[in-house]
């Protein structure tokens, strides 16, 4: 179990990671959403690759479907931190 949980975290802080630089190199507009919402859809499609590889003969690796799952989800908690996250408040050295 301790294995999904890493798949749900690392992906979760991946998409946090991408939306605080988008944050802070776009903080005088507020577009870009679309931006956000295809790298939520690429770290997706990035969890599923990386299923796809390990289940290839010579990898010598096993593809679980939980794993991609817990990537998925990991994302979609992630996205749901950020729309609550105040960038100004927790990083305000950024901004300067």
């Amino acid at each position: 179990m301790t294995d999904k949980l890493v798949h749900f975290v690392s992906f979760a802080l991946l998409y946090i990671t991408i939306f605080t630089e988008h944050q802070v190199s776009n903080r005088s507009s507020n577009k870009g959403s679309r931006w956000l919402i295809a790298s939520a859809l690429f770290l997706v499609a990035f969890g599923g690759l990386i299923e796809l590889v390990q289940g290839l003969d010579f990898v010598q690796r096993s593809s679980e479907l939980l794993d991609f799952k817990a990537d998925t989800i990991g994302v979609g908690i992630g996205m749901v931190i950020c729309r609550f996250l105040k960038i100004e408040k927790i990083y305000p050295w950024f901004l300067r």
